[in-house]
């Protein structure tokens, strides 16, 4: 018979109390867009100011001008579905890995996989990024302690705990 969850396609919990957000102030389909289009210009400024600080300011100006013209992030921003609200927890992710890898502070392990969590309620894709921080322990030959590691596991289960109920 049917799967009950649609062959684990359904969304998670954290998805339904993020759109909520916007429903507080008007109950309408025109509050969520209107929720993802200043939420997608307060982190297409935040992108720019993020890859100055790391990168320098002609990356930055660069690395904008191919997001503000990449078809797909418009699309998103003019017609949210659930992967277009992932873009947000994606650039929290990489701000979480840039202090992570690039200035070696640990203390961004809980955050960076926080971020990767919630967005994996939004959509599955997002799940590729746990990859990302085994490959940057590796490669940037980060050691991580054990109450570091503990608090980040605890986290993320904390973070998928209402998921599970939820299947």
């Amino acid at each position: 018979g049917p799967e009950r969850n649609n062959g684990g396609r359904l969304l998670g919990p954290f998805l339904y109390i993020f759109l909520a957000i916007p429903l507080f102030f008007k109950y309408s389909y025109e509050s969520i867009y209107a929720f993802n289009l200043i939420l997608n210009f307060c982190v297409t400024a935040l992108f720019f100011w993020t890859v100055r600080r790391f990168f320098g300011i002609a990356t930055s100006i660069f690395s904008l001008s191919l997001l503000l013209v990449n078809l797909i992030h418009i699309d998103n921003v003019a017609f949210p579905i659930n992967p277009s609200f992932m873009f947000h927890f994606v650039f929290l992710f990489f701000w979480f890995f840039f202090k992570f890898s690039l200035e070696k502070e640990q203390k961004y392990l809980p955050l960076m996989l926080i971020s990767i969590s919630l967005g994996i309620q939004m959509h599955f894709s997002i799940a590729t990024y746990y990859l990302t921080v085994i490959s940057a322990c590796l490669i940037f030959q980060i050691k991580i302690n054990w109450k570091t590691l503990t608090t980040a596991l605890i986290l993320t289960g904390i973070c998928f705990f209402p998921y599970l109920l939820y299947k």
